[in-house]
């Protein structure tokens, strides 16, 4: 399980993530999604001791092999195609 609390990260005078906070169950599918500039490769590259750089290639490639522009198409794309299924919360 992965887990975030109040979590805020600053680049000089920048605030690029301010007070996040979630979990990661094993065996779900949880997509980060925000403004370029938002901090997500960073949070994601840390919390699975990654270099930014390497996140962003994985998530690149991912992207161009399937065809797909942007995370926001990567989340509909699973859907359409049974990779995830809608949960309700408990």
């Amino acid at each position: 399980m992965i887990q975030a609390h109040q979590l805020t990260k600053q680049y000089g005078r920048k605030t690029a993530v301010n007070q996040l906070s979630f979990t990661v169950r094993p065996g779900t599918v949880t997509g980060f999604l925000g403004p370029n500039g938002a901090g997500k490769s960073t949070e994601i590259a840390e919390r699975l001791y990654l270099a930014e750089a390497t996140v962003k290639t994985h998530v690149g490639r991912m992207l161009n092999k399937l065809g797909l522009r942007d995370r926001v198409q990567a989340v509909v794309y699973a859907y359409e195609h049974g990779l995830v299924r809608p949960q309700s919360r408990p």
